[in-house]
């Protein structure tokens, strides 16, 4: 495993910089998740809650806290809408809060893109407190969100295992049935401009990307490929079955 030393820190930093045409045309851009989508945090101060949890009042909070934690983000989002005392509760969560004040980027992305219901409060906390990308254990300075995975830059550019594909592609090359491709995690792309190799509408002609005004459905690859594992546990038959 790559140690962090300042010198793969500083190498890291580096491909971030606005120059790599790459890292413009295919991340989600803060501005556009604001837009997309408001969070209401920190705008209810001072009101105090006047409503009940209902049945779950008979539940101490350090019984429900933990609860909360593990359910996913869009339900704990529609949550926090039912009344003033959910939100109390909810904002009390320490993971949550920190979610809320240090990344509400990763939250407003989950949402947007339409993967809030596959991935939990508990779950992306762990994956921000995290430091190593998931497949090469370099620094993951990046979030892959159908995943919910810390990534390099390296591994996000070049590791098929990050390349999103589009449901019917999935379903020929992995020749899902259509009840298993439902139960992949799918992702909806925000409109906006992309890198060429983001998606096939990509103009050639265009050196900065294409302008994409359409959602366009994506599935994991990984997740596509381990649900026909259990069917094909030979390494050879799965390689003969999967097309991909």
């Amino acid at each position: 495993m790559e140690e962090f030393t300042d010198q793969v820190i500083l190498e890291n930093i580096s491909l971030l910089a606005p120059t790599q045409k790459f890292y413009r045309g295919a991340m989600l851009e803060t501005k556009d998740l604001e837009r997309c989508c408001p969070l209401d945090n920190g705008h209810h101060e001072g009101q105090e809650p006047s409503a009940s949890l209902g049945q779950l009042d008979t539940l101490p909070l350090e019984l429900l806290q933990p609860i909360l934690l593990d359910i996913d983000l869009k339900s704990l989002t529609v949550l926090r809408s039912v009344n003033r005392t959910f939100r109390k509760t909810i904002d009390s969560i320490k993971e949550y809060d920190d979610i809320i004040a240090h990344a509400p980027t990763s939250l407003r992305a989950a949402l947007s893109i339409n993967l809030g219901s596959w991935i939990s409060c508990r779950q992306l906390y762990n994956t921000l407190c995290s430091q190593e990308c998931v497949e090469c254990g370099s620094f993951g300075p990046f979030l892959y969100l159908l995943s919910c995975s810390r990534v390099c830059y390296i591994c996000l550019r070049e590791d098929q295992r990050f390349l999103p594909m589009v449901p019917e592609y999935a379903k020929t090359a992995f020749k899902l049935s259509s009840q298993k491709l439902a139960d992949l995690p799918t992702a909806l792309s925000i409109p906006g401009r992309y890198a060429h190799s983001t998606f096939p509408q990509a103009a050639a002609g265009e050196p900065e990307g294409s302008q994409i005004t359409n959602r366009i459905k994506l599935v994991d690859r990984s997740a596509a490929y381990k649900a026909v594992y259990m069917e094909y546990p030979s390494l050879e038959q799965l390689k003969e079955y999967v097309q991909c």
